[in-house]
Order: C-alpha cells, then sequence, then structure tokens
C-alpha cells in the first residue's frame, strides 16, 4: 500500500535535527504558495488588461482627439500611419476594457507597436 504524503512528512521529520526543514514540507510550502498565485491570477491578468487598454485608449485618443494634449504636433488624415495607428489604439483600447475579442486585438495591437511605421522611429540606411 503506498504510503501517503502525511505520513511520508511525518516520518522525514522525526530524523532531522531540531529546527532543520523536510524537502517534503518545503515541498508542502511551495505547493501552498502556488495555489495561492493560482487563486489571484485571474484578477491579476484582468487588472493588467484594463491597465493596458487604458494606456491604448489614452494614446489613441490623444492621436485622434488631442485629448490628453501631446507635445508631437502633426496634421491628422486617418489615412496617414499615425492616423491608422490612432484608430488601432482607440478601438483596441476600448475592445480590451470591455474584454472583447481580447486575444485577436492583442495580437493586432501588439504588431501595430512593433512596427516602425507609425513615425517615432525612422529608420536611416
Amino acid at each position: 500500500m503506498p504510503r501517503r504524503r502525511f505520513d511520508l512528512e511525518r516520518s522525514e521529520s522525526r530524523h532531522l535535527a531540531p529546527g532543520a526543514q523536510s524537502s517534503a514540507a518545503s515541498r508542502g510550502r511551495m505547493h501552498e504558495e502556488e495555489v495561492k498565485m493560482s487563486t489571484w491570477s485571474p484578477q491579476f491578468l484582468s487588472i493588467l488588461r484594463i491597465v493596458s487598454a487604458l494606456l491604448f485608449l489614452e494614446h489613441g485618443t490623444s492621436k485622434l482627439l488631442g485629448v490628453p494634449p501631446s507635445a508631437m504636433h502633426w496634421s491628422f488624415q486617418v489615412t496617414s500611419a499615425m492616423g491608422w495607428s490612432g484608430i488601432l489604439e482607440f478601438v483596441g483600447g476600448i475592445l480590451l476594457a470591455i474584454g472583447l475579442f481580447t486575444r485577436v486585438t492583442a495580437f493586432i495591437l501588439s504588431g501595430e507597436m512593433a512596427s516602425p511605421r507609425h513615425g517615432h522611429v525612422r529608420m536611416t540606411g
């Protein structure tokens, strides 16, 4: 009959010096920490998603509507690279904030942020 983990911890703790911890006891403590992390993980991911969405929304409204005011000045055209990035950030920020199509939206926004075409980075060659 296989021994249970509790029985193993008890038998290991008898043979240890006072104050020493068994490996089974430390594994049990690590398991407790993993359980705590797994219970709070959805809440932390929601907070991360909402804060990221608000940042995208802020930058999108700055590019499209001028609120909040930005130090960068440009003539706004929807067909320009800055116009498209403003539209993507504004709409993507709203979708992320309410939780619709989050994976697709995050994929599109990560591609938009990775591309140097929207004027922040100029490639010289």
